[in-house]
């Protein structure tokens, strides 16, 4: 399952940064922050369930914890991808990617950006 998921992410990174290659500079940092803002939304949606089962209002605000969950994200993923340079390993094995990753990719950002609001919905207005 772990190896799973490693496949699933360095495709994305893979993805985009085949797109970008030719428009940018610096080709590596928006996958860096696609993938990040991905896996804060899913850690966010967890956050969510339990802000709002335990009533943390009180002890802490939701805004402050949402960019703080990006930043941390967004360091972690920094350290794996160029400290660990695992960037350099994705672009080297020269992996053909499928036209499914196009619209993987595609709903899995949509769903990342989907589920938070959509947590926060349903406990905001249909549980309360």
């Amino acid at each position: 399952m772990i190896n799973y998921i490693k496949t699933f992410y360095d495709d994305l990174f893979q993805y985009h940064y085949q797109k970008l290659i030719n428009k940018d500079s610096e080709p590596s940092v928006m996958p860096l922050v696609i993938i990040s803002f991905n896996q804060a939304a899913h850690v966010l949606s967890i956050y969510i369930i339990l802000y709002y089962c335990f009533e943390l209002n009180n002890l802490i605000s939701i805004q402050s914890s949402i960019v703080a969950f990006y930043i941390v994200i967004f360091l972690i993923n920094v350290y794996i991808y160029i400290i660990k340079k695992r960037e350099s390993f994705i672009l080297k094995r020269n992996r053909t990617l499928s036209k499914k990753i196009k619209y993987v990719s595609v709903i899995y950002l949509i769903f990342s950006l989907g589920l938070p609001l959509l947590l926060i919905y349903m406990f905001n207005e249909v549980w309360k």
